[in-house]
């Protein structure tokens, strides 16, 4: 008797095993696998080359056609907005060239329209205003070229763009939370990962509106008119 059963038993399962296919479009968890580095690559990528954009107004300095410039009858005010939208132009262009490829190489979705568009000016914005405040500090291109790279990478690492922010220890994740970078990466997230619209950006738009006007007003003053 005790055989018969120790051999029933032996065959019976020890628990039942059911496979269920579950389908997440816009779940964080399927987007953080890869979609997301890829987003903070774009993000460090564009922001660099908006911050060497900038240094133009220092080679040009050096060339002499920003004394060119000056002899014509445009107001400093008008030249100066004309760098300024050339540098918002440029940064658009290569950040529309990310998001095709992106889309139509990896099938990737940017969310809303609407949320995309405004927090990418912002963020385009405000690294145009990093750019111009550091050419207002350094004296040559190669400085500015050297402080952009540098400066753009270190904070990019701090912001999460490199691994999850998560993962890293308390006192750099503070440190993070001042780089803008994390800002435009977390609205992004809440685009695609959490499927939000614009009226969940509002914390990422003020963060980088802020850090953009002080920027923006402290590299105008330091252009070098003379």
């Amino acid at each position: 008797m005790a055989f018969r059963r120790t051999l029933e038993r032996w065959h019976e399962p020890d628990c039942d095993i059911a496979v269920v296919a579950v389908t997440q479009p816009h779940s964080e968890k399927a987007v953080a696998q890869g979609n997301l580095t890829g987003i903070g690559f774009c993000i460090m990528f564009v922001m660099l080359s908006v911050m060497l954009s900038t240094g133009v107004i220092l080679e040009e300095r050096v060339t002499g056609t920003w004394q060119r410039l000056l002899a014509t009858p445009a107001r400093r005010a008008e030249i100066v907005l004309g760098y300024l939208v050339g540098f918002f132009v440029s940064g658009w262009l290569q950040m529309g060239i990310l998001v095709l490829a992106t889309h139509y190489l990896f099938g990737l979705s940017w969310g809303d329209p609407l949320g995309f568009f405004i927090l990418t000016s912002v963020f385009i914005a405000t690294a145009t205003a990093i750019g111009l405040a550091l050419a207002g500090i350094v004296r040559t291109p190669q400085q500015q070229s050297v402080a952009a790279n540098i400066g753009v990478v270190v904070t990019s690492m701090v912001a999460g763009v490199y691994w999850p922010y998560e993962m890293m220890p308390a006192f750099m994740q503070r440190i993070g939370l001042f780089m803008p970078q994390y800002w435009a990466l977390r609205g992004y997230t809440d685009l695609l990962a959490r499927g939000r619209n614009l009226a969940a950006l509002g914390r990422p738009l003020l963060v980088m509106a802020v850090v953009c006007a002080a920027l923006l007003l402290f590299g105008v003053s330091r252009i070098r008119f003379e």
